[in-house]
């Protein structure tokens, strides 16, 4: 491909002689017809070959001019490490004094002009299985590429990392990419910033291996390479690890400098008359961040005493919110605008300790003139949500989208019939960026799609679903699978960012249910797993944990987790001191606390548990030991599953609907209640490795279960 386009300026944007597909047939329709009167002159045999050539001819040419009209160009702008409060939108329920702190006027224009995303989730807390998921649809369990690129076998004192695959994505995986797919459907794909797919030394490292036609500054690393005197965001840049940016020398900016390659790419696109793709993928707002901000920006905070580095920190925010301007006054210039979709999206949660200002409480300057209050604590700097990148909670996961066609206008009627995304919109649906894959091969009309979405014999191939009904405005939204977060891997040694340790979670609904593997072994002695189950509705910070409380809702997301996880083969933690896989919850059949088995739990439920207090049972599974009354399968009926009973009855009746219903009949003597001990827990299972002959329902793995509680330490 001629690549002399490259560094053309964008501040005048050159007029353009262009014909559309209904201008291409307009004239193929007009040689057609002075054909036909030549042929007529020559008798009926030319006339009536000449005629047929014409029509196949048209017929041709016309379904491609259609086709190519309806491809709309894809802008995917991907930001590395961005919180979901690190900017002047609003995604809370309520402005924060974050939204305050930081400038994106454009963020705020294409939020106008399209669909905000309030419960938006990256795949990962960190950035490569994010990347992955993004161009190929497939959860990290399921694609085990689990964490980030280069990391390879983590642990911490008691588990250390399953054999994942380091090596990252690769041409010979056999998995469609959402380039190839797209490249394949006529687009011109290209890679601009940071690509992070695949390990260095291997194929994959290199985006153009993986359908991209084009690529800038993409490869292995997950940090920029910058050789500049002002660091690693300043030129100039290698061409070992930041490819096909030498036009740029000392002291170019790193976000500036790939701004300008994606506007070249879009400009030579247009040119050509061909739809586009591009994966836009900052470095910014990735650490370092101490004296990496924008020079052109940093100054305005510097003034109003920023204290470091949350200068750098906003300007490195501001200046990916211009980049983000920039292409789409560009889009706009080259009149393309209104048939492009912009996609916008962080790879992963907020940095909240490592790089940031952890010195507490501050009162802070916003550039409006106002004096806030900021509390810059670690695990702090994504309130209301909880911590930050690579933990466990919603602050590691947890990130801005926005959803628009860059020609729209706010409060204009929808561009597209086919895709009418309502300007200045809100969708409150849980959505994860494993969705991006199928949606973007239904917005790009790529057909026979579903073949990479499930096999011939209808098992799914990945994990995501397509959002174009939620985009079009559908009033209900009907996911396949789960929503599923799953690290075995210790991101870091810091003990301080809360979360961080082996997990797997799950969101469904209000939700969120979160697995620590602790020491794999439910044993009493270390730090045993446990689980954390959180109303995210009413209680975003995750601060009450209802595992005791709410026994049915932890059941069905233990359920619908370790069934996932089995579906898809996913790797667990290996526990170091045995070499053993660390252990998951069983699954739970029935509804807890119904004895009587008519699908609810009321007082003819407790008349049927009163009487079996404090007895021991015989039972061969589960099902008959919690028929009985026996609710943590420890063949005893005791206080543990008294309590459990009372917080089933009261999940599934009301707050204090049991102490309500039960009055006429007596609970338990508190003499008797008092030698049986104290609170028991909600997951329930029975280890392998007990050397009991009681057969459990299980996952079908041939992996140990557990018995987990949540007030377990660590």
């Amino acid at each position: 491909m001629d690549e002399s386009w490259r560094g053309r300026s964008m501040e005048s944007p050159r007029p353009k002689l262009r014909f559309d597909g209904e201008c291409r047939v307009g004239i193929l329709r007009s040689f057609s017809v002075i054909l036909l009167r030549r042929s007529e002159q020559r008798g009926p045999d030319m006339l009536s070959l000449i005629s047929r050539l014409v029509v196949m001819l048209l017929l041709v040419v016309g379904s491609a001019c259609a086709t190519n009209a309806q491809q709309p160009n894809i802008v995917l702008f991907l930001v590395d490490d961005m919180g979901w409060q690190d900017t002047s939108v609003e995604f809370h329920s309520s402005r924060t004094v974050w939204n305050d702190l930081y400038n994106t006027p454009n963020m705020e224009r294409l939020a106008a002009q399209g669909m905000k995303f309030t419960n938006a989730y990256a795949a990962s807390p960190v950035c490569s299985p994010t990347r992955t998921s993004l161009m190929t649809g497939q959860n990290p369990a399921r694609s085990r590429i689990s964490d980030w690129i280069g990391h390879g076998i983590s642990q911490n004192s008691v588990l250390r990392s399953p054999d994942w695959n380091t090596v990252g994505l690769q041409p010979r995986d056999g998995n469609a990419t959402l380039p190839t797919i797209l490249s394949n459907a006529g687009y011109r794909t290209a890679h601009v910033g940071k690509a992070h797919f695949g390990a260095a030394g291997t194929s994959g490292s290199d985006p153009t291996t993986l359908g991209f036609e084009i690529n800038r500054g993409g490869s292995q690393i997950g940090t920029p390479d910058g050789q500049g005197s002002g660091g690693r965001y300043f030129g100039p840049f290698p061409a070992s690890t930041m490819p096909n940016l030498g036009a740029y020398g000392e002291g170019d900016y790193i976000t500036t400098a790939l701004t300008a390659e994606a506007n070249a790419v879009i400009d030579q696109a247009v040119d050509d008359q061909v739809p586009f793709f591009i994966n836009m993928a900052h470095y910014a707002i990735h650490a370092p961040i101490g004296g990496q901000g924008d020079p052109t920006i940093v100054g305005d905070y510097q003034s109003i005493g920023r204290p470091n580095p949350e200068d750098d920190y906003a300007a490195m925010i501001a200046s990916m919110d211009k980049s983000l301007g920039d292409i789409l006054d560009n889009l706009e210039a080259e009149g393309v605008a209104d048939n492009t979709l912009v996609l916008f999206m962080s790879d992963n949660g907020g940095l909240s300790y490592s790089s940031r200002n952890t010195s507490g409480v501050q009162t802070v300057e916003t550039l409006a003139g106002e004096n806030v209050s900021v509390d810059y604590s670690a695990n702090n700097h994504n309130r209301p949500v909880r911590s930050g990148k690579g933990t466990a909670y919603e602050g590691g996961t947890r990130v801005p989208m926005i959803v628009a066609w860059a020609g729209q206008q706010a409060g204009a009627e929808p561009l597209h019939a086919s895709l009418p995304i309502a300007p200045g919109s809100t969708s409150d649906t849980p959505v994860i960026s494993d969705d991006f894959f199928p949606t973007l091969l239904s917005v790009a009309g790529v057909p026979n799609s579903q073949q990479y979405v499930v096999d011939n014999l209808g098992n799914r191939l990945i994990d995501g679903n397509d959002l174009t009904p939620l985009l079009s405005g559908a009033e209900t939204f009907e996911r396949e699978g789960e929503i599923v977060f799953h690290y075995p891997h210790q991101w870091t040694s810091f003990s301080t960012p809360a979360g961080v340790e082996p997990f797997t979670a799950i969101r469904k609904g209000d939700y969120r249910l979160t697995y620590f593997y602790g020491d794999g072994q439910l044993d009493g002695q270390g730090p045993d797993p446990r689980l954390e189950l959180y109303d995210l509705t009413n209680d975003l910070g995750e601060t009450t944990n209802l595992a005791e409380t709410h026994p049915n809702t932890l059941r069905d997301l233990c359920n619908a987790m370790v069934a996932y996880l089995d579906e898809v083969d996913a790797q667990l933690p290996i526990v170091r001191a045995t070499g053993e896989l660390a252990e998951l919850p069983s699954v739970i059949h029935h509804v807890l606390g119904d004895l009587n088995n008519d699908d609810q739990i009321t007082i003819d439920d407790w008349l049927l548990f009163r009487p079996a207090m404090n007895q021991s049972i015989i039972a061969s599974n589960r099902i008959e030991a919690e028929d009985q009354g026996d609710l943590n399968f420890d063949l005893v009926i005791d206080r543990y599953d008294f309590l459990l009973f009372k917080s089933a009855y009261n999940e599934a009746n009301g707050a204090n609907a049991f102490a309500a219903d039960s009055a006429r009949v007596p609970e338990p003597s508190t003499a008797v209640l008092f030698t049986l001990g104290t609170a028991g827990i909600a997951c329930w299972t029975h280890r392998r490795s007990s050397g009991s002959e009681l057969a459990t329902p299980t996952v079908s793995r041939s992996k140990p279960a557990l018995s987990v509680s949540p007030t377990s330490p660590w």
